[in-house]
């Protein structure tokens, strides 16, 4: 059966970052998803979130679904409870910052300082995301899942938005053996909007996506859904 039959009136868990919390935007991708499937969708994204929270609320997910929508972001990104959205950028900016938090936040600001090996990160991503593949694999053989990549693996002297905007190599941090891969990275397809902002701090577009854009990555992904099945290990190619 074709995969735009398949995905007809599911329960979908949404787990990812800015990137894929937009289920609120009427004309974002995700949220014309769930309209045209008519999708029960459970959007757990939390802005700002990375690898590791998206890992760990899989993991405590006691709700049912059929199809789980992952948005991997940036494996640096602190996974603390108590602050989900703790990032390099957030411990100087502060923008959610609670009275209580003041020493989680500085905690961090130190472990941005003199602690962080993003060599080490990354290895350790790797390793996660192949055994967490191998986990889905073993226990969730009957459920369909699909795998944004909010950000490459990156070549660790570069900014990641320069040299993302002038690759076509998507270099993953993993290829996942269960569930489909969409390339390429959301990132790729922010930084070549037309209307990227010059200075990402400031962006303001829902999913850091222009409307355009974001009808761009829907119209791609239900042509390819009317033309293929669910197959694993598949990956959906909409930068041609």
């Amino acid at each position: 059966m074709l995969l735009n039959e398949e995905l007809k009136n599911k329960r979908v868990l949404v787990i990812g970052d800015s990137f894929t919390n937009i289920i609120g935007t009427s004309y974002s991708w995700l949220n014309r998803l769930r309209v045209h499937y008519n999708w029960s969708v459970d959007d757990r994204s939390i802005s700002g979130s990375g690898s590791d929270y998206a890992f760990h609320e899989f993991m405590h997910n006691t709700q049912e679904f059929d199809i789980c929508i992952f948005a991997w972001s940036e494996p640096d990104r602190l996974f603390i409870p108590a602050a989900p959205y703790l990032n390099s950028a957030e411990v100087q900016l502060k923008h959610h910052m609670e009275p209580w938090q003041k020493d989680i936040y500085r905690a961090a600001q130190h472990y941005y300082m003199h602690l962080r090996n993003e060599e080490m990160i990354i290895y350790k991503n790797v390793a996660l995301l192949h055994w967490f593949d191998d986990y889905l694999s073993k226990n969730y053989n009957d459920k369909m899942f699909l795998h944004f990549h909010s950000f490459p693996k990156p070549n660790i002297n570069d900014n990641v938005y320069t040299s993302v905007k002038d690759t076509d190599n998507p270099n993953l941090y993993h290829t996942f053996e269960t569930g489909l891969n969409i390339t390429p990275s959301l990132l790729k397809l922010s930084v070549t909007d037309p209307d990227a902002p010059e200075d990402f701090a400031n962006d303001t577009r829902p999913g850091h996506l222009s409307k355009q854009m974001h009808e761009r990555l829907f119209y791609g992904l239900i042509e390819h859904f009317k033309k293929h099945t669910y197959t694993d290990n598949n990956i959906i190619d909409l930068g041609r």
